[in-house]
């Protein structure tokens, strides 16, 4: 196919692609299963197919099933089928290449998937079961009241249960009131971290641990300590991944911890300043719910964030840190069992692929569909700069498709969310539509951002100061360097942290032909009382709470909303109806003001949808995203040109 032959991106295409998730190997290591999601026909929701390999012989096959299977639960080389079988229970089934399926048994309680321990029972986390409310009043007694994309948690908690299968028995075994964050097993024993009753909650949880043996629980760490982001054990002894947030608060990287539950303290087991298991690299295809970090013998392998592509890290029993896998351009997850790893991951403009990695190298298992390799794709170019105080900061360079050296183009800057994530050359569905669209799409990583350590990614404090300086330096930089560049026609898009620098930037600059704030920020006063997360983040980030005398106007005067008077940018927000981490109000204030003031506005609000709708929302819905991005650009951006 030549050239001129070649499609161009379009928002439709998302329909097409597809990404292999979740991959689960067998504790052999030679049985895997994964899956392939794309986007279901009736794009109401996405289609996953879950497939069944054997390493050894490369025999491959498709696990067809009546049901809606959630996931595959390994029980050593035995493969569990989890599946949703009505009225709040959940259907596990074992699956054989020889067999099919068999049904084994029902459990009274909603659980994605589980984990077998060394005794047989099934570990499992579910929503504890509550009575027909018959549209009664709730009653809010607890913080958080909300969690993005559930609404109001009013005393609705998750709870651990245990399953014998031989008694046929299902046991809570968590603490009456306890409220879960991270669970794991190892051994005979079973830990979480999170709180005991709903008074309690902070920001940073205790961790507790369950000793089958003893039948009770015992208190390893109090809340208040430290921010634990991963739990795993080597040998006999439980660590986690995280800090005590003294110096850069709750993004702070410290390394990972060893837990002496007789002093009720962690003892620092080795230093780690970047991330531990986190793609912080954006994509905007999928989400992967597989693990991210995996222990194999005395070693943990976790995914780590370097430099705007993420890797695999691995962590020794003597605390070394070694590089495993880098030459992906991301890794999204991965497992590992007896001298095997396997991983999804992106590589050159793919989306993400199967891979395997052994003694003998690393080989593809199996290939997604690619369809946006059969369009004109915009390669990245590699923009480095240093700013003002001399940290060394990267940006990319989409040319419009079409590009001709002899015409200008519109642009369109785009920012990242977090602000603790970060972009990377990689394919961004949103970004090639733009390019595919006739525009230069400028993108980078400002401080603030992630894999490039502490340091670089504090911000605490300083939201709409350096971070907006990076951003419109990187402009600066690019319209020198690509004199194709129509400096009068540049918009600008975000999406959360995003959406509050745009927000901020058309209130503090008026170089921007048209604006996109999507799940935005626009007053950090609404932000904490609303948002499900306001409390906490909001402290941490702003570095004042509403609960401190000079809050209310310290916070105003950092909120995009105080400035919203001085905007005349054309603004187009987008946000949906059931985000609670940037409430829909946020969006609604801002708009409120510019229709009032008579500056071209529009609010689309997504019905249905969270925080999460780029990635993980209907995909009619996010398409339609993608359309309105496009054509708000196309009114502002280059509705003069074509007048012309």
């Amino acid at each position: 196919m030549g050239v001129q032959d070649m499609k161009k991106i379009t928002p439709n295409l998302l329909q097409e692609l597809q990404a292999m998730v979740n991959p689960r190997l067998s504790s052999s290591g030679r049985y895997l299963c994964y899956t392939v999601k794309q986007c279901s026909q009736d794009l109401e929701g996405y289609s996953s197919k879950l497939f069944w390999m054997d390493l050894q012989s490369g025999q491959r096959q498709e696990i067809v099933s009546p049901y809606r299977t959630v996931s595959g639960v390994w029980d050593k080389d035995t493969l569990f089928l989890v599946s949703p079988a009505g009225n709040g229970r959940t259907r596990w089934e074992t699956w054989s290449p020889q067999d099919g399926r068999q049904e084994r048994f029902e459990l009274p309680v909603a659980c994605g998937g589980g984990m077998f321990l060394n005794n047989g029972q099934l570990l499992v986390r579910a929503a504890q079961p509550k009575p027909d409310e018959n549209g009664m009043p709730f009653v809010v007694e607890e913080y958080p009241y909300t969690s993005d994309g559930k609404g109001w948690t009013c005393g609705k908690q998750e709870a651990l249960y245990l399953y014998d299968q031989e008694k046929k028995q299902l046991i809570k075994i968590s603490p009456q009131d306890a409220r879960i964050q991270l669970s794991y097993a190892w051994e005979d024993k079973i830990a979480f971290t999170g709180w005991l009753n709903k008074n309690s909650v902070c920001e940073r949880p205790g961790l507790y641990v369950y000793c089958q043996r003893k039948g009770h629980w015992e208190q390893y760490l109090a809340p208040g300590k430290y921010y634990i982001r991963q739990l795993f054990a080597l040998g006999h002894d439980l660590y986690f991944a995280g800090s005590d947030g003294s110096k850069y608060g709750r993004y702070e990287y410290t390394g990972f911890f060893r837990v002496d539950p007789q002093h009720s303290c962690a003892d620092l087991f080795a230093s780690y300043g970047n991330n531990v298991g986190l793609n912080s690299v954006l994509n905007d295809t999928f989400t992967d719910p597989g693990k991210k970090i995996c222990t194999d013998g005395d070693a943990l392998y976790f995914i780590t964030s370097v430099h705007h592509r993420s890797g695999v890290k691995r962590l020794g029993a003597d605390g070394t840190i070694s590089d495993f896998l880098t030459q992906a351009l991301t890794v999204e997850s991965l497992d590992c069992a007896n001298g095997t790893l396997v991983y999804c991951g992106s590589k050159q403009m793919h989306t993400p692929e199967l891979y395997q990695v052994d003694q003998a190298g690393e080989r593809c298992l199996a290939q997604a569909a690619q369809p946006q390799l059969e369009c004109t794709l915009s390669i990245p170019e590699p923009v480095e700069m240093r700013d003002s105080e001399g940290y060394l900061f990267y940006g990319w360079v989409l040319k419009p498709v079409d590009w001709r050296a002899d015409r200008t183009y519109p642009t369109v800057v785009s920012i990242h969310g977090g602000p603790r994530s970060a972009y990377g050359p990689i394919y961004l569905h949103e970004l090639q539509c733009l390019a595919a669209q006739g525009y230069f799409v400028l993108y980078c990583n400002p401080r603030g951002s992630d894999t490039y350590g502490n340091e670089f990614g504090r911000i605490n404090g300083l939201y709409g100061t350096v971070d907006m300086q990076n951003i419109l330096q990187m402009l600066d930089t690019c319209v020198e360097k690509y004199p194709q560049i129509d400096g009068k026609r540049i918009g600008v898009s975000g999406g959360s942290y995003g959406g509050f620098m745009v927000n901020w930037l058309i209130g503090h600059t008026d170089r921007f032909a048209a604006a996109v704030a999507q799940r935005s920020i626009s007053n950090w006063i609404s932000q904490e009382t609303l948002s499900d997360i306001g409390k906490d983040y909001v402290k941490d980030q702003m570095g004042i709470s509403l609960l401190e005398p000079e809050g209310v106007q310290q916070l105003w005067e950092r909120s995009p909303l105080r400035y919203a008077h001085k905007i005349h940018t054309p603004t187009l927000f987008l946000h949906s109806n059931s985000d609670m981490r940037c409430p829909l109000e946020e969006a609604r204030q801002m708009f409120y003001i510019l229709h009032n003031r008579g500056i071209p506005t529009r609010l689309v609000v997504f019905q249905g949808e969270s925080h999460g709708l780029s990635r993980g929302g209907k995909p009619k819905n996010r398409i339609r995203r993608l359309e309105e991005i496009c054509q708000w650009f196309l009114r502002y951006l280059t509705a003069d040109e074509e007048a012309k």
